[in-house]
């Protein structure tokens, strides 16, 4: 999450963390269908930015704001991070 110095790091990224013997072979093959459709529609999604964060559980009640979209044909980081293309 943060540093000691308070700052957000560079990238947030996703942990995915799938507990034993309570999912089905359904329920992963609807989180790989869903992942997929957020990757193939990767450069038309944009970012957010925290405009509100609660002092305890802000992963639940925080609030934000879509960050402006980038140019249409330019590469972010999130495209570098998941193509491991420049």
């Amino acid at each position: 999450m943060f540093g000691e110095s308070g700052e957000p790091p560079p990238m947030e990224l996703v942990r995915l963390a799938i507990p034993r013997r309570v999912y089905t072979q359904s329920h992963l093959d609807y989180v790989v269908e869903v992942a997929e459709a957020v990757f193939e529609t990767r450069k038309s999604l944009v970012g957010l930015r925290m405009t509100n964060s609660p002092p305890y559980l802000r992963h639940f009640t925080a609030r934000f704001e879509e960050l402006p979209s980038h140019e249409p044909g330019s590469e972010s980081a999130l495209d570098e991070a998941l193509t491991g293309h420049p």
